[in-house]
């Protein structure tokens, strides 16, 4: 290698030929040394030298090879000076250089040489500047030039001295503002990367790949969107090929992975996760793999802000949470938008993301003018402040808890209430279906089954007892119908505890005799007698023995009693209707069935009594209905005396009831 040249005069005309000269010489001296000669060295060793030496080995190159020219730091290309690699991606390598002509530093993009013979990625890259050269935004990097030179393809562009976003972001500050807190200075970031893709928006570009790595932070506190590699036209992106994806899995939006149209909503759900990234120092959509990710960004699905950054106010959440809704209707219409609710934010003002409470607008009144109300606020929250406040949380609690209980007790009120009326229904469709081994019975018995299982819920409240135990009577009927009689039997004891309490079935007379019952006691003392024929027909015999003697103490006793002994009267009669096929104690049987009859003829008015299938009648409606059942028994058995009763001047007032009617129709009837 020659001798280092020295500092040449090029002040005249003479001092000039004198460099060329020189440097002529140098060049061949390396030439002559071998085409492998240490370029770098050969240059530094002539520094006075270097303007005209470049150009002459350059020119020497393209003479000497055919092979593509590969950058590397040192290297001119055309007008640029490689000085450092600075960062590499997918569509490219970025260097920092120094524009010799203009002597000034810029960012160069080139072209990678594997993509270099590959029209599409030229075309794309080319693409990339042309889209980006549109734009003129303060955060957004300028292109100044566009070119190819010795078959690399390359931009030029504003070189930003800082640091990338995903680098900054591991640190305490991120050195956008030194006046405000980390939290704020997120907002402010995300702020200026709003207007920056508002502006591109407007411009008809969608940048489809937001992401920390695509954001600058210079050394003045600036920030700069960069990297507009995969961005489209609007009109463009709404016609985006099937299957294709461009973007970042971690930072790209459910349209994006479904392939439906894309518009600027798309870059509001990445500048979302961005602003989450920031705030929870994580990413928002995790996964093992990318297909995982992509598809819990596909169902939206990720932890709030709440749950994972507390410390997070709760407007900045709430402006993080909408820009990452997964419908893009539910979104910031645009970044502008989002932008502008930033601003809201860290003005301390009200969002417009969720319209505030007046609790929130007043706490935030109350932040804006802290120090005129420092000292009035101390001693109201010393003297006021916490007791009411503490009172206004407990009331809206309990006011929130006693209105939820509400719907819920009404719910549950109005599913208890469709299981009677279907538990009633079904009862009536086990009369009509001609025996137990109707083809209607497994679903009958499913239904019960059902009905069985819900009224277990909650069975203990007292103000269900009797209404679980009615509807419990009617499903041991309809055990008793389907011949289920030992499940019919546990229904009758399960009532039975839930109106008495715990204790046996009634197996002895004096325990028979000494209890009250009412009118549903009477019911379920049908359903043991039902069981009871069914299972053992001595044990039916005895219990009837039992009810007609007790009915005929009652009788003895107070002919005329009122309707607290309707209930005896009941029991009295169902016993006669289930016995009257029994010829020793048939007599017996229609002498009960005509006294109950007798017995409630005409019973005391009971104000407000309203029948279970027909207008007010103006009497007990229960004892129509068990005079009724009464004349059915007799009907049964003797139909010529059944229809002497119901001519009976004493069932005058009941001949408008619809039982009634129904009977006197069944009389008619001919046998």
């Amino acid at each position: 290698m020659p001798a280092p040249t020295q500092h040449l005069p090029n002040d005249d005309q003479d001092g000039r030929l004198q460099r060329l000269a020189a440097a002529m010489e140098a060049f061949l001296q390396f030439r002559a040394g071998g085409a492998n000669g240490d370029r770098a060295a050969f240059l530094a060793a002539n520094a006075p030298l270097r303007d005209l030496l470049e150009p002459m080995l350059d020119d020497a190159a393209d003479d000497d090879t055919d092979a593509p020219f590969v950058p590397q730091p040192g290297q001119c290309l055309g007008d640029y000076r490689l000085l450092r690699e600075v960062g590499r991606g997918g569509m490219g390598v970025v260097y920092e250089a120094e524009q010799v002509s203009l002597r000034r530093r810029v960012a160069l993009k080139v072209l990678p040489a594997h993509l270099a013979s590959s029209p599409r990625a030229i075309e794309r890259f080319r693409h990339e500047a042309t889209l980006a050269s549109r734009l003129r935004h303060p955060a957004i990097v300028p292109i100044h030039e566009v070119g190819e030179w010795r078959g690399v393809h390359f931009f030029s562009m504003e070189f930003v001295d800082g640091r990338p976003l995903h680098v900054a972001m591991q640190d305490t500050r991120l050195g956008v503002r030194a006046d405000c807190s980390r939290v704020a200075e997120c907002a402010e970031l995300v702020a200026r990367v709003a207007s920056a893709l508002q502006h591109a928006h407007e411009h008809g570009l969608v940048h489809r790949d937001v992401k920390p790595h695509n954001v600058m932070i210079g050394a003045d506190g600036g920030v700069r969107l960069m990297d507009f590699g995969v961005a489209k036209e609007l009109d463009a992106a709404t016609r985006s090929s099937a299957g294709e994806f461009l973007g970042t899995p971690h930072y790209c939006s459910p349209e994006q992975i479904t392939g439906a149209a894309i518009g600027p909503t798309a870059d509001v759900f990445a500048l979302g996760i961005v602003l989450y990234e920031l705030l929870a120092h994580r990413r928002p959509f995790e996964g093992d793999d990318a297909r995982a990710v992509l598809r819990r960004i596909e169902i939206g699905e990720f932890p709030s802000l709440r749950s994972v950054a507390p410390q997070v106010p709760r407007d900045l959440q709430t402006i993080c949470h909408k820009a990452l809704e997964r419908h893009p209707g539910h979104r910031y219409p645009s970044a502008g938008a989002m932008g502008d609710d930033l601003r809201r934010f860290l003005r301390i003002e009200p969002i417009h993301a969720a319209p505030p409470s007046l609790f929130t607008r007043s706490t935030k009144w109350v932040r804006r003018h802290r120090l005129r109300l420092a000292v009035t606020t101390l001693l109201l929250m010393t003297v006021v402040g916490a007791p009411s406040a503490l009172a206004f949380h407990l009331h809206r609690t309990r006011a929130a808890i006693e209105s939820e209980r509400a719907v819920l007790d009404q719910a549950e009120e109005l599913a208890f209430r469709s299981i009677e009326q279907t538990l009633a229904l079904l009862g009536q469709q086990m009369e009509r279906l001609p025996g137990p081994g109707s083809q209607y019975e497994p679903q009958l018995a499913s239904v019960a089954d059902l009905c069985t299982q819900f009224l277990e819920l909650r069975s203990e409240l007292p103000q269900r007892l009797r209404r679980v135990a009615a509807s419990l009577e009617i499903l041991a009927g309809i055990r008793i119908a389907m011949e289920q009689h030992a499940r019919a039997e546990v229904l009758i004891r399960r009532a039975r505890v839930l109106l008495a309490g715990p204790g046996p079935i009634v197996v002895t007379k004096e325990r028979l005799l000494q209890r009250t019952p009412d009118l549903l006691q009477a019911r379920l003392s049908h359903r043991e007698l039902q069981v009871a024929l069914q299972v053992d027909r001595w044990s039916a015999d005895r219990l009837f023995q039992w009810l007609d003697a007790d009915w005929q103490r009652l009788v003895e006793a107070d002919p005329k009693a009122p309707a607290p002994h309707l209930g005896r009267t009941v029991e009295a009669l169902v016993a006669a209707r289930e016995v009257t096929k029994n010829a020793t104690q048939k007599t017996a049987a229609l002498r009960m069935a005509a006294e109950a009859a007798a017995y409630v003829a005409a019973p005391p008015p009971v104000a407000g009594a309203v029948a279970a299938d027909g207008p007010a009648t103006g009497r007990d409606d229960e004892g129509a209905l068990v005079a009724a059942a009464a004349l059915e028994c007799i009907l049964a058995v003797n139909k010529k005396e059944a229809r002497r009763l119901l001519d009976d001047a004493r069932f005058a007032g009941l001949r408008d009831h619809p039982a009634f009617r129904r009977l006197r129709e069944r009389a008619a009837e001919r046998p």
